[in-house]
C-alpha cells in the first residue's frame, strides 16, 4: 500500500455528521449559530450562545450498495449504530462588565468529520479472464512482491518453469486449451469501517449582538480499516483441469492524529440578515499505515493451502497535510419564525501533500505527483430552512459535495459527487431539547475493476441513510 491522490481525497473530503439539527438542514451553519456542529463550519458560531449547554447526538446508519458484472446484479446492505456528537458550551455573561462585549463562551467537545463505513459486494461469471492472469504477467515482467505474486506462487495457483525460466498458470493454460468450455466465478468483497473526527476547543465572543468571533483547536483522529476478498471458483467441479477455489485478501489499517486552527466571524448587518466567514488552516497529521495480504487454494486433487498464508506486515509512516478550507455563509429571518440558510466552501484538493516522517521533506514523485495530476479545487454547497410550528421546528436541507477528480481521472471517468437530502423535527421543553434527522445520500454510478489485466469492469451505486438524534441541555 501507498500514499496517493485517492487517499488524500479521502483524508480531506469532510463530509460533516454532526447534530440531528444541522444534518436536517444540510449542514449550512456558516452564518448561524446556537448549534455545536455549527463550531465545524464557523467556530464564531459558539459566540451565538446564551447560557451554557450540553449536547449528544447518536445515529444510525445503513450502508448499501448495488453491483452489476457480467449480467449478475448483487447487493448488499449493513447497519451501525455510533456517537456522533458529544459537546458542552460554557457561557461567561460580560454584560455587567464595561465593555460592549455581552458574552465570552468555552467550548470543548467531539464531532464526526467523516464516515467510511461501506460495504461493497461484486460476483459474476467471467468467461475471459481470471485473476491468475494479472499474476502470472505481472511476474514474467519482473514485476515480483512476495505479498502479491510470491503468495500466488506459494498457494500453487502461479508455478515456476525452472528449465523454460517463466511463470505459468493453469487456470491460465485451460483459457487458452479450451476457451469454448472455460469460465470461472469471481466474487469480490470490500469492507471499510473507520472515521475522521475533531476533538475541538473553542471559544467564541458576542459584541453588541453585531459581530460574533471564535477560534478553536482541532485535533483530528483518524481511523480507516479495509478489507478486500476476491474469491475464484471453478462452478463445475473438473471444468477448469485441477482447478477448484482460491481466495486472495487484502488487509490495511490506517491510524492518524493531526491539528488544525480554525478562525472566523458572523456579522449581523440587520436582525433579517446573518453573514457567515471562516478560515481553516491544513490539518497537519503523522500517519501509520499497516498493511498485509493473505491467499488460500484447493485444487480437485485434494491439494492446496492449508488455511490461508498470510505475508508479512509491512508499516508506512508518513506525515499529510491537508488543504487550506474557506467558509462563507449567509443566512434569512423568516418573519421571526425560522431560518433560510446558504453555506458555501471552497477547498482545493491539488494542495493536499505527502511527507517523509523523518525529514519533513515532500514526497515528489509518486503521491504528490499525482494529487498535482488528478486533483483540482472544489466549490461545496449547502442549504437549509428552518420553521417554527409552536412547539416543533420543521427543517429540512440539501448539500452538494463535488468531486475532487478533475474532469478525467483514474477511475475510469466515474463522477464522485455526493448529494445529501435531509429532513428533521425538533422541539423544546424548558431547557431540554429534542431533535431528529433523517438524510440520504447516493452516489452517482461508478465503475470498478476487479483487477489489472481484467478487460471488464463492474458498474456499481453506493449509498448512504442516517437516522440522528440529539438530546441537549441548557444550564
Amino acid at each position: 500500500m501507498a500514499q496517493d491522490d485517492n487517499k488524500a481525497q479521502q483524508f480531506s473530503r469532510f463530509m460533516y455528521q454532526g447534530t440531528a439539527r444541522s444534518t436536517a438542514m444540510g449542514g449550512a451553519f456558516t452564518s448561524l449559530g446556537g448549534d455545536f456542529s455549527a463550531v465545524m463550519k464557523n467556530p464564531a458560531s459558539i459566540g451565538v450562545y446564551s447560557s451554557s449547554a450540553f449536547s449528544v447526538t447518536t445515529s444510525v446508519g445503513s450502508y448499501g450498495s448495488e453491483a452489476t458484472y457480467f449480467s449478475t446484479t448483487v447487493d448488499d446492505n449493513r447497519t451501525n449504530v455510533k456517537i456522533d456528537e458529544i459537546s458542552a458550551v460554557f457561557n461567561f455573561d460580560l454584560m455587567n462588565t464595561d465593555s460592549r462585549f455581552l458574552h465570552f463562551n468555552l467550548g470543548l467537545g467531539y464531532t464526526k468529520l467523516a464516515d467510511f463505513n461501506s460495504n461493497l459486494r461484486i460476483r459474476g461469471v467471467n468467461y475471459d479472464n481470471s485473476i491468475m492472469n494479472y499474476f502470472e504477467n505481472n511476474a514474467n515482467e519482473g514485476i515480483y512482491h512476495q505479498a502479491y505474486e510470491g503468495l500466488a506462487e506459494s498457494a500453487g495457483l502461479i508455478i515456476y518453469d525452472e528449465e523454460n525460466e517463466f511463470f505459468y498458470s493453469e487456470v491460465v493454460d485451460d483459457q487458452i486449451l479450451y476457451p469454448d468450455q472455460y469460465h470461472v466465478t469471481q466474487l469480490k468483497t470490500i469492507e471499510e469501517r473507520g472515521n475522521m473526527g475533531a476533538f475541538n476547543v473553542s471559544f467564541g465572543l458576542n459584541y453588541s449582538n453585531k459581530f460574533y468571533m471564535g477560534g478553536a483547536i482541532n485535533i483530528v483522529s483518524l481511523y480507516h480499516k479495509q478489507e478486500q476478498d476476491h474469491s475464484e471458483f471453478d462452478p463445475v467441479d473438473y471444468d477448469i483441469l485441477g482447478f477448484h477455489s482460491m481466495s486472495f485478501k487484502e488487509y490495511s489499517i490506517v491510524d492518524g492524529l493531526g491539528l488544525n486552527v480554525h478562525l472566523g466571524g458572523v456579522y449581523v448587518p440587520t436582525p433579517m440578515i446573518r453573514l457567515g466567514f471562516s478560515i481553516q488552516t491544513p490539518t497537519f497529521m503523522e500517519v501509520r499505515e499497516e498493511w498485509y495480504n493473505g491467499m488460500s487454494s484447493s485444487f480437485d486433487n485434494g491439494q492446496g493451502t492449508d488455511g490461508e498464508i498470510e505475508s508479512g506486515t509491512y508499516t508506512n509512516d508518513y506525515k499529510f497535510s491537508s488543504p487550506w478550507r474557506l467558509q462563507t455563509g449567509v443566512s434569512f429571518q423568516l418573519l421571526g419564525k425560522g431560518y433560510f440558510s446558504f453555506g458555501h466552501e471552497y477547498v482545493n484538493y491539488q494542495n493536499s501533500k505527502f511527507r517523509d516522517l523523518a525529514t519533513d521533506v515532500e514526497i515528489y514523485d509518486d503521491p504528490n505527483g499525482m494529487i498535482d495530476t488528478y486533483l483540482h479545487a472544489v466549490h461545496n454547497l449547502s442549504a437549509g430552512i428552518e420553521w417554527r410550528f409552536n412547539p416543533v421546528y420543521v427543517r429540512a436541507g440539501y448539500a452538494f459535495y463535488a468531486d475532487p477528480y478533475d474532469e478525467f481521472d483514474l477511475n475510469f471517468d466515474s463522477k464522485n459527487d455526493v448529494n445529501v437530502i435531509s429532513g428533521g423535527l425538533g422541539t423544546r421543553m424548558g431547557d431540554i431539547g429534542i431533535d431528529i434527522s433523517a438524510s440520504y445520500s447516493e452516489q452517482p454510478k461508478k465503475q470498478y475493476n476487479l483487477y489489472l489485466d481484467n478487460p471488464v469492469n463492474a458498474e456499481y451505486t453506493q449509498s448512504k441513510f442516517r437516522f440522528a438524534v440529539t438530546f441537549s441541555t441548557r444550564f
